[in-house]
């Protein structure tokens, strides 16, 4: 519970959260939503998995699940070794000081980031136009459990997979530059995470 509350509170506050007591922590809950008892509060929850479920914000009426911008509060480090059966030494956002809502996955043995995973609100059939006025082809993979559009490089290798959420809000998994990582391996990540969120928006 003390982990689950200091992690709601990095994720509204943007502050590094010093750990303390859960009584402290509910408190500051119950003063950023006027209402400690809230469903917000208590629906969010931390998978056997490592995947924290965040539900829709307080002003919503809809109970549904939503991916928030933290991505490696919610996408944890913990989730990502499960997926990918390798051990991450470092998970963290380069960008925390600007609004690019990413993580980047570092594995053992590498010097730099191998995987990463962005959050955008843009629109997907202008990156559709884009992607292809490069010489790009886009498909959809039946293999991926959800919406989604994977970009292919002239070489045949994977640029972009794209987990489509709506016509405006999408998660896109990269490969890092200098990354091992095969298409079957990026491909592989992709279909686990969108067997995890593809219900959510």
């Amino acid at each position: 519970m003390k982990k689950i509350l200091t992690l709601i509170l990095f994720a509204l506050t943007g502050c590094q959260i010093v750990p303390t007591s859960p009584d402290y922590a509910q408190n500051q809950l119950g003063d950023l939503f006027d209402n400690s008892g809230s469903d917000y509060v208590s629906e969010l929850t931390t998978d056997p998995d490592g995947f924290v479920r965040f539900p829709g914000e307080p002003t919503r009426e809809s109970k549904d699940y939503y991916i928030i911008e933290d991505i490696c509060g919610q996408f944890t480090a913990e989730f990502i070794e499960g997926i990918t059966g390798r051990e991450v030494v470092n998970a963290e956002n380069p960008l925390s000081d600007t609004n690019i809502y990413t993580c980047h996955y570092t594995f053992a043995g590498e010097d730099s980031a191998g995987l990463l995973l962005v959050l955008d609100y843009l629109s997907i059939e202008n990156q559709k136009k884009g992607q292809e006025m490069m010489d790009r082809t886009t498909k959809e993979e039946p293999s991926i459990p959800m919406r989604n559009m994977v970009a292919y490089q002239e070489d045949g290798n994977i640029n972009t997979i794209y987990l489509i959420l709506d016509d405006n809000k999408f998660i896109t998994v990269h490969r890092g530059s200098g990354s091992k990582l095969s298409n079957e391996d990026v491909l592989g990540y992709a279909v686990k995470i969108a067997q995890k969120i593809k219900n959510y928006k």
